[in-house]
């Protein structure tokens, strides 16, 4: 699905809400990375992942097909942002160490995009995607974060999201496999965060537009009572799953 933008509407919520990774995992992509001087972070958004990178390495190219996103993304002097899809960036043949796609691979056409990744990872470079599951977090609030995200959502979700769930084991995989170490997301919430985070869902805007906000707020008010008392942060947490490869 390349040229896919589901995101420019909500790239407000996006910026704010959505999960930052974990330093450990850019500490694992630096240590099996044959150099540290350029990365791509492609499908960028608004830069949370080429953010992190600029600790271990010196140039970081995000890319994405959103202005919206990338004109919320946080500016730093080694990170050069462009609109560009995935498939086509104009990069040079054989130019960066490292290719990041976090939380984005389901959305592209992969007899395209894997071609162009081993064009421009260098001979022993290392391509990494990553994911990340349905938030888990204490019961009462679970289960209804549980009942938009499965079901008051479910015919607004794009079919790609079967790959994203399906933890990217079924897409062509065109490079020689690493095996990365488990990782995962936990973060403290606040009422207000939460929600910011399920409103920054693809499926989520679709369903407003589709259907207004109605059930949506009256759920919502329900995770409110359920919370308890709003001045409190909640644990989170989302598993992360990973394909890393080194180009041959």
């Amino acid at each position: 699905m390349a040229n896919t933008d589901l995101f420019s509407v909500q790239a407000d919520d996006y910026a704010k809400f959505r999960p930052t990774y974990p330093d450990t995992l850019f500490n694992f992509l630096a240590s099996v990375s044959p150099g540290r001087e350029v990365v791509w972070d492609c499908a960028t958004g608004s830069g949370q992942a080429a953010l992190s990178l600029t600790k271990y390495f010196n140039k970081i190219i995000g890319t994405d097909i959103s202005q919206a996103l990338i004109d919320k993304a946080e500016k730093h002097q080694k990170i050069t942002y462009r609109v560009t899809p995935a498939e086509s960036t104009g990069l040079e043949d054989q130019s960066v160490d490292l290719v990041t796609v976090a939380q984005a691979l389901h959305w592209f056409e992969y007899d395209k995009f894997f071609p162009e990744v081993q064009r421009v990872l260098k001979k022993g470079g290392i391509f990494a995607a990553w994911g990340y599951t349905h938030l888990t977090t204490d019961a009462p609030v679970q289960k209804l974060t549980d009942y938009i995200h499965n079901d008051l959502l479910k015919d607004y979700w794009a079919p790609q999201i079967g790959i994203l769930t399906d933890r990217y084991r079924k897409i062509p995989f065109p490079f020689e496999p690493v095996q990365p170490p488990g990782f995962s997301i936990n973060q403290a919430l606040t009422f207000d965060q939460l929600i910011g985070y399920m409103v920054s869902w693809s499926a989520t805007q679709k369903y407003l537009k589709e259907k207004g906000e109605d059930e949506l707020q009256r759920v919502f008010g329900e995770i409110k009572q359920a919370w308890g008392d709003l001045t409190q942060m909640k644990p989170v947490r989302w598993e992360i799953f990973m394909r890393v490869g080194r180009n041959q």
